[in-house]
């Protein structure tokens, strides 16, 4: 086995507790795969490795000499040299930037004084994930602007609104889509939530629970633009709460987009033809000529399913003894993997609901031909008669009964065909207005009728539509503040860096 050691795995085995390499086998399974997962957050881990070297100079643990030859290296490999093509023979990304970094500074030796390799990754994955959730906001409210010019297009535009797929009562088309915005509104909170975690700082946590060599940690974690450090080093390390709680936020986001997904997977049919979707977000049937197939909804349907697993996976991955590093080996690549496909699930139904068209009339027959206005029918006569309203739920449940053998629609009820159910109900006539009865031909009036907080009356909507502008400006302000943050921040990182290695000349 010796005769395999040479100087290329002398970032694996320094001749110090292991004295033979790694078997080929683990190679290519653990560090290969450890390896790949581990790449998406090459960027951040450059920031990460500079703030610490700048963090032992200024805690004078190295020379700033010393510090400036190491910070220099790592300005080299921050370019993106085209000689660091991480190799899983090397190990992890961490002891890859090792390998690379040796053959530049003679100071490499420093680049782990005080912390262990997982907390340069650790770190680099806060960074990149607090990136990707401000992509994922911003891709939020694009989608929610998108629905609101929708809403706005179409909130007078009739439709049946459904319960266990059954025409329930009458609503609008606007006021149905408008509902999908309030359920992005608190998945925005919970990313906002969410965020103000992942931007508190692990960095200078040391191996387990703190360094001797005193590095300041509220210092590096300015220096990387986080809020604060995380106040627990040990905890710090070791947060299995954190990734669990971006799989579910990813989750509640792509089953949000899923169930709208799921409904027009309906309305687009031509058995309900309430919706057409442009071309360009379907796919044609290969062997039915005939066939427009809603493939960008379908796919975001699959999204939620895979999302949905792979939640599972962290969940079970957290189910560890503390300081096991089994829980985290491939939520690196997997946590960012899955906010990236819900943004990309969130952009493909933008671009669904922009195209989409909605058929007002083919939904306003669907009133008139179903019992829709069933329930509009008893809340009236229940307050005209001074009934309860389970004893008016019981007629006109019987006139829909006595209809539905009869084929008559509900518009075509007469105050002879009411009474006639009221008095197998109540044993008496019953009176109704002339307004009730026309109501049932008019499903806008029933609309416009339901003015409660919420509801469907046009004064209702406008002030729910005038809330959705207000939220969706409040979270592009937020997003737009916070990158501006990270990039003050990226960039006087950047120039502590080069006062360090200008004064060490």
């Amino acid at each position: 086995m010796s005769d395999r050691f040479s100087d290329s795995d002398a970032v694996l085995c320094t001749n110090g507790r292991l004295s033979q390499p790694p078997e080929d086998i683990l190679v290519t399974s653990a560090f290969k795969s450890e390896l790949q997962e581990q790449l998406c957050l090459s960027e951040e881990m450059n920031r990460v490795d500079i703030a610490h070297v700048i963090g032992l100079v200024e805690a004078k643990v190295i020379k700033k000499k010393v510090g400036a030859d190491l910070l220099k290296a790592l300005q080299k490999l921050q370019e993106n040299p085209t000689d660091f093509q991480p190799d899983p023979k090397f190990g992890d990304l961490f002891t890859n930037r090792e390998n690379w970094l040796e053959q530049h500074s003679s100071a490499v030796g420093w680049l782990c004084a005080g912390r262990a390799r997982r907390e340069s990754t650790t770190v680099a994955y806060h960074l990149t994930i607090k990136k990707i959730l401000l992509d994922l906001a911003d891709e939020i409210t694009a989608l929610m602007r998108v629905m609101m010019i929708q809403v706005s297009a179409h909130k007078a535009s009739v439709m049946p609104d459904y319960t266990y797929m059954q025409p329930g009562q009458p609503t609008t088309f606007g006021h149905y889509l408008h509902s999908f915005v309030f359920m992005l509104m608190r998945d925005l909170a919970r990313i906002e939530s969410l965020y103000g975690r992942v931007n508190c700082c692990p960095a200078g946590c040391g191996g387990i629970n703190g360094s001797t060599l005193q590095i300041d940690r509220e210092k590096l974690s300015s220096l990387l633009g986080f809020a604060r450090p995380v106040m627990h080093a040990r905890d710090a390390m070791w947060q299995a709460d954190i990734s669990i709680e971006i799989a579910s936020v990813s989750t509640s986001i792509l089953v949000t987009l899923d169930r709208f997904c799921e409904d027009v997977l309906y309305f687009v049919t031509e058995e309900f033809n309430y919706i057409e979707l442009q071309d360009s977000c379907s796919r044609a049937s290969k062997i039915m000529p005939q066939k427009k197939n809603p493939y960008a909804l379908a796919y975001i349907r699959a999204l939620a399913n895979k999302v949905i697993g792979i939640q599972s996976m962290v969940v079970v991955s957290q189910r560890t003894p503390t300081g096991q590093i089994d829980n985290r080996l491939f939520l690196y690549g997997e946590i960012p993997f899955v906010l990236k496909k819900s943004i990309e699930g969130i952009g493909l139904l933008k671009n669904a609901v922009e195209g989409l068209q909605f058929k007002t009339s083919n939904a306003v027959n669907r009133i008139r031909e179903s019992y829709a206005m069933a329930a509009e029918l008893a809340e009236q006569i229940s307050v005209e008669n001074n009934l309860d309203y389970r004893t008016a739920h019981k007629i006109v449940g019987k006139i829909v009964r006595n209809f539905l053998h009869l084929k008559k629609h509900l518009f075509e009820l007469t105050e002879l065909e009411l009474n006639e159910a009221a008095s197998d109900v109540v044993g008496r006539p019953i009176s109704c207005s002339r307004q009730t009865l026309e109501m049932l031909n008019s499903p806008h009036v029933a609309i416009e009728k339901k003015s409660g907080l919420g509801g469907t009356s046009k004064e209702r909507i406008k002030e729910m539509i005038e809330h959705s502008k207000q939220e969706i400006n409040y979270y592009e302000k937020w997003t737009d503040n916070e990158r501006e943050k990270i990039k003050q921040a990226e960039s006087a990182l950047s120039q502590h860096m080069h006062t360090i290695i200008n004064q060490a000349q």
